[in-house]
């Protein structure tokens, strides 16, 4: 579903509109789809100065919320991350904005790295492997500021 890549600006706004209208009412039963939905979403937050930017990024928080297990949420996230080279940019652009910094011991029991630590360290290995010099330097950027090398994810 990659509207959002190439559909024009008149179409935009209908189809954030419908996922909003008839998708986000479904709470708990988006799971199956969780993933999926969020790389049709993705591409709505590619540019931070993007004309529907804010829209999209407050539909895929209200999916977040919708959803109500963090810890899925994060799963289906961080996973297509990793598979969607062509995501990545947007997937960057929402760990910039809600990645907490991970540089204690709470974080081991964070929704990010709860119940496997090893998806969040996948992408952003796959973040540092982009064929994009510009996803790159975000995902190195993104690494510096909130998981440092001390922190008991990468110790423990």
């Amino acid at each position: 579903m990659p509207v959002l890549s190439y559909a024009s600006i008149i179409v935009k706004p209908h189809f954030l509109n419908l996922l909003e209208t008839f998708y986000l009412p479904l709470g708990r039963k988006l799971r199956p789809a969780l993933k999926s939905l969020i790389l049709a979403l993705l591409p709505g937050i590619d540019e931070e100065g993007g004309e529907y930017f804010d829209e999209t990024f407050n539909l895929l928080e209200s999916i977040r919320a919708a959803v109500g297990e963090d810890t899925y949420f994060w799963q289906c996230f961080l996973l297509a991350t990793i598979t969607s080279h062509a995501r990545r940019q947007g997937a960057l652009a929402f760990l910039t904005r809600k990645l907490p910094k991970l540089d204690n011991e709470e974080a081991l029991t964070s929704a990010l790295v709860s119940p496997e630590p090893g998806l969040l360290l996948r992408s952003f290995s796959a973040g540092l492997h982009d064929e994009n010099l510009l996803v790159q330097r975000g995902f190195l950027d993104l690494l510096v500021q909130s998981l440092p090398l001390s922190s008991p994810i990468l110790q423990k």
